[in-house]
């Protein structure tokens, strides 16, 4: 099994709660998804300090930092996220559950099924 590309982003990101793909995934340029932090609301839901009030204490995680965010507003806040560990999340502020990927370990292929909307039921926890 290769190197999991999110390893590779995950050291590099420091302290950012952020994780920049740079412009490793094409399929995110014609999305409405965005990488952007300018986008992504970080003060919202996200700490700076990892272990301050927000989403990954609300769901007993730590360091959750985002990938990429939906751009479309009227279907919610939504954000593809992923935690210390690199486990990765499926989050939407209308559903409040945080879906987990079960067969989903490499970064590129958890950020194209959430831009496609190709994932169900069978694909998350």
């Amino acid at each position: 099994m290769g190197k999991n590309p999110s390893d590779e982003m995950l050291a590099t990101a420091g302290e950012k709660n952020y994780v920049g793909l740079e412009s490793s995934i094409p399929a995110l340029i014609w999305s409405r998804w965005s990488n952007d932090p300018d986008d992504m609301q970080l003060k919202t839901y996200f700490s700076d300090n990892p272990d301050g009030p927000g989403l990954a204490e609300s769901f007993g995680l730590r360091r959750l930092r985002r990938i990429v965010t939906r751009l479309v507003s009227n279907l919610g806040d939504s954000f593809l996220v992923v935690d210390d560990r690199n486990n990765l999340y499926f989050w939407n502020i209308l559903d409040g559950d945080l879906f987990s990927y079960k067969n989903v370990s490499l970064l590129k292929d958890a950020v194209e099924i959430v831009i496609s909307d190709s994932w169900g039921a069978d694909d998350v926890i």
